[in-house]
Order: C-alpha cells, then structure tokens, then sequence
C-alpha cells in the first residue's frame, strides 16, 4: 500500500495533472474568499467561503482520479497492479492516500486566508478550525466516490462526465426529493446529502454524527473500488 502511494503521488505532480488540480482548488478557494470576505462584506468569517467551496469540488477531484485509476486502464498498467502479491484493498488505499496526500497539500496552500484575515480582522479559530476538518472529512468521501465511479470505466472522458453528473445530482438530491411532496423522502434525502450534512460544520457546529457520515461513505465506496479491481482480478 505505501508502494503503491508512494508511486501514484509522486506520478500526480510528475505531470501536470497534479498541478492543474492544486491550481482549480486553489483558485476556486482564493476567489470564493475574495468574493465573500473581502468585496461584498468585508467579514472575518469564512464560513460561507467553507458552504460554499463545498459545492465546487466536483470540479477539481475527478480530475485526480482520472490518474489515479483511468489512467491505469488506459495504459494497461493495471494489469502489474492486479499481478502483483497485493490486495485488491491495498491498492485502492494507496491510491487513496496519493489523493488525499494532494487535497491536503493543497489545503495547506489555503493558510494565507487565516493570516489575512488576523491581519485585518477577529480570526474565529475554532471555526475556522472546525471548517477545515470538515473540509478534509467531505474531500475524502467525495474522493472515494469519484475513485469507485472512475474503476468502473478506462474512457477518460466518460469517468470525469460521470464524476460531474453523480456530484451534480447529489447537489440537487434535496431539492429533487422535495418534489415529491413526501416527508420521509425529504427527510432520507436530507440524511444521505453530503452538502446538507456540511452545513452545520460551515457554522462552526460540530457533529460527530456527521464527521462518521462522511469517514462511513469514504470507507464504502473505497470498499465498492476494491471489488471492482477484483472482479477485474479474476475475470
């Protein structure tokens, strides 16, 4: 698994995929700051930059799964993946990590917001703490996701048009649910939205319940990849 992370991480920033997704989450962060903290309100708090960077992931990490998985198929080296004496679930957990080792590093790259805003402002420390958390914890279930949709397909551009339209219609879940007029629906769509379980963290509220949602449906579906690779294994 380390092998394995080692590999796909140092591949990602070997070529410009890695850079063109640090790039987009980076400016997407940047902007969304710049837009709701410095020319409309001018406010310390940045939790409607964390509300709504959420909504724009779908952008960025397809893009670090079309490396990370399509492009295996693409190239046909998966085959010395699925050859070699590891797990099916090491494999997927090493790519993984090389994933989350890029969200990470990127996040990290978002520090200068906390120091502008202590240099001209009341920084919310715990907040601000707590949002970024969240951020990590939504990133990797969002990441897993995008990991299981692009196992299911060698085509680049099938992988990532299937990536935006699953995060798009989880985006619109609530509101599709709300069509229907039916409370256990709104209430079920509501529970299993990823987007409305952020809102809270957003506010500086804390809930554990929701933090295990998202370590839960990250755990899920990096399990859901590794059958995939499996069947791959023996077929």
């Amino acid at each position: 698994m380390i092998a394995i992370f080692k590999r796909d991480f140092k591949a990602l920033y070997k070529t410009p995929v890695g850079y063109v997704f640090s790039g987009t989450l980076l400016l997407l962060i940047y902007v969304l700051f710049y837009i709701f903290n410095i020319y409309s309100v001018q406010t310390a708090d940045i939790s409607v930059v964390m509300g709504n960077i959420i909504y724009w992931l779908f952008l960025p990490i397809p893009i670090l799964t079309m490396r990370l998985m399509t492009e295996e198929y693409r190239q046909q080296t998966d085959q010395l993946l699925l050859t070699a004496p590891v797990s099916c679930i090491s494999i997927v957990l090493g790519k993984f990590l090389a994933g989350m080792m890029a969200i990470l590093i990127t996040i990290v790259m978002s520090f200068a917001i906390p120091v502008i805003i202590m240099m001209f402002g009341e920084l919310q420390g715990w907040t601000l703490f707590g949002n970024y958390i969240a951020l990590i914890a939504a990133s990797s279930a969002f990441l897993s996701i995008a990991l299981f949709i692009s196992s299911l397909t060698e085509n680049l551009l099938v992988s990532i048009i299937a990536n935006w339209g699953v995060f798009i219609a989880l985006i619109y879940l609530d509101d599709l649910a709300s069509l229907t007029a039916t409370p256990f629906i709104e209430t079920l769509a509501n529970n299993l939205s990823p987007f409305m379980r952020f809102q809270g963290f957003a506010v500086g509220q804390f809930s554990l319940g929701d933090f295990v949602y998202y370590i839960s449906a990250a755990a899920l579906f990096l399990f859901l990849a590794s059958r995939v690779l499996e069947k791959k294994r023996y077929s």
